[in-house]
């Protein structure tokens, strides 16, 4: 069975992008082999990158055997591990945003993430995160913020459905809401200020 090539992400865009154009593989052939005229959205990325990587044979491969995409990571992209685990040895995090791209460090490609980029995970064990992960994480970090576990309720919360016809401060109503996905937002109980304490005076 012959093995696949892999392919940068741009150039498996750029092939797309022309297929969907109705352009047949001839055709992608005839037009990166070409040096000027008219060509479509697309062909210099192959071009340069066949030309510049001496990978003609391999473009000639992907579009007769299929290709695999070598994936790209960009700042601010979001990622996760393959095998499913978390991204820091300690806690729960399972996706976070790229803070460096791709490098190489001594035999490896790593990715750089984490606000200051200290960590960093070869690029082997990456994927790109899902947009049900990265919603998941980003409410994650709310939650964080007030210093509370993803859907912890407490008295005095006061939350809004999303119709917009409906308030609430009952814990079940407002964390049935949020699992179904129809909590608009809530005002936590830390956001009260209270004045009873304040001594006065006068």
């Amino acid at each position: 069975m012959t093995e696949k090539v892999k392919l940068p992400q741009a150039v498996a865009e750029a092939i797309t992008s022309m297929r969907d154009s109705e352009i047949s593989d001839f055709g992608i052939v005839a037009f990166v082999s070409r040096w000027n005229g008219a060509e479509p959205d697309g062909a210099k990325v192959i071009r340069d990158w066949s030309f510049q990587n001496d990978s003609a044979g391999k473009l000639l491969s992907a579009l007769v055997n299929g290709y695999e995409v070598d994936p790209e990571y960009k700042v601010g992209d979001w990622v996760a591990r393959i095998d499913g685990k978390n991204i820091y040895p300690k806690g729960e995090i399972k996706v976070v945003e790229v803070f460096a791209g791709i490098e190489r460090l001594g035999k490896r490609e790593m990715v750089r993430h984490g606000t200051d980029g200290e960590w960093g995970i070869p690029v082997a064990q990456l994927r790109h995160a899902t947009p049900k992960e990265i919603k998941a994480e980003q409410e994650r970090r709310v939650w964080a913020g007030i210093g509370r576990e993803v859907g912890e309720f407490r008295d005095g919360d006061f939350g809004e459905h999303v119709s917009g016809r409906e308030q609430s401060e009952s814990q079940e109503y407002l964390s049935d809401w949020y699992k179904r996905g129809r909590l608009k937002g809530f005002y936590p109980a830390e956001s009260f200020i209270s004045f009873e304490e304040v001594e006065s005076n006068a």
